[in-house]
């Protein structure tokens, strides 16, 4: 793969600003659909156009394109001997702070009913639910990586207690006094509020077991993986309130289908914006841009 290292070099200088443009695209030449592209330009500058796009990749057309994906993931595509496509990660991380970021600010909406007030108000109706407040309350942090870690350094500033739980626990919170490492057992049955944190598996992570062993009337967020949950088992909780909300900013597709689930009252859905903030994607942009630089490098 060629790549115009002067341009790239270009795109990273300080004094230089990304332009972005958000956009829909559909890529017939492959078997992907791609949705969400991001046309990097300076323009006056640089003549190429960079894209990211979100999901999955579509054909390369140019000699120095950038791929971002904004499930999570930032990948650069390279063409190996072989003449086939490799994707390599290039921006792990990037969204670590905007997903966290947005995890806080759905467990306010769920203890505080935000969306459903606002929808009450704007209907010409007055209810005023009765609230929870977080401060002294136990979250539950399942997966502690780069954005589990973000979480609990904002949930501890507000005076949150936290349970953790993850395969690799790491070193500097296990020497926290207000962060515990514990089973998953103990964390779903002692958590307030729980959150997800970590890749999918090939089982269901918050299933009927799960949610049996639960918390009465405990809080569920997930801005990690669909996959993670049974749709179906979590409906149930609602209904019987053993689980007196969930707030998902993932789906199994996008958009998604609206199904019981999500039209219940007390789910509150965002439409994957966990990462989808100026900062998140100028950060992502940037580490690709030095990654290419580096691999250009040798």
């Amino acid at each position: 793969m060629v790549g115009d290292k002067e341009t790239l070099e270009k795109m990273i200088r300080k004094d230089d600003r990304l332009v972005y443009e958000f956009y829909d695209m559909h890529s017939p030449e492959t078997s992907f659909d791609v949705q969400y592209g991001t046309s990097i330009t300076y323009p006056g500058k640089v003549g190429n156009e960079y894209f990211m796009t979100k999901g999955h990749f579509h054909n390369i057309l140019d000699m120095a394109e950038i791929y971002y994906c904004l499930r999570g993931h930032g990948y650069m595509l390279m063409e190996n001997p072989e003449g086939e496509w490799d994707a390599q990660e290039m921006t792990p991380g990037a969204n670590s702070r905007g997903v966290a970021e947005l995890t806080i600010g759905l467990m306010f909406s769920l203890v505080r009913s935000i969306p459903q007030v606002n929808n009450s108000i704007k209907s010409g109706d007055w209810d005023r639910p009765g609230g929870m407040e977080i401060q002294g309350k136990i979250l539950g942090v399942v997966g502690t990586g780069m954005i589990g870690q973000q979480v609990i350094s904002m949930a501890t500033g507000m005076g949150m207690r936290i349970l953790a739980c993850d395969l690799y626990p790491n070193e500097s919170l296990e020497n926290r006094d207000d962060v515990q490492y514990c089973s998953m057992e103990e964390l779903l049955g002692e958590s307030d509020i729980v959150t997800l944190h970590c890749p999918a598996g090939n089982t269901v992570l918050i299933g009927r077991t799960a949610i049996t062993q639960m918390k009465q009337g405990s809080c569920l967020i997930n801005t990690a993986r669909s996959a993670l949950v049974d749709d179906q088992a979590l409906l149930t909780a609602l209904e019987s309130g053993k689980l007196s909300g969930y707030a998902a900013d993932v789906f199994d597709n996008e958009p998604p289908e609206l199904t019981a689930l999500l039209l219940h009252e007390r789910v509150i859905t965002t439409a994957h914006i966990g990462g989808f903030t100026t900062e998140s994607v100028d950060r992502a942009a940037r580490a690709a841009v030095k990654n290419i630089l580096e691999i250009l490098e040798g």
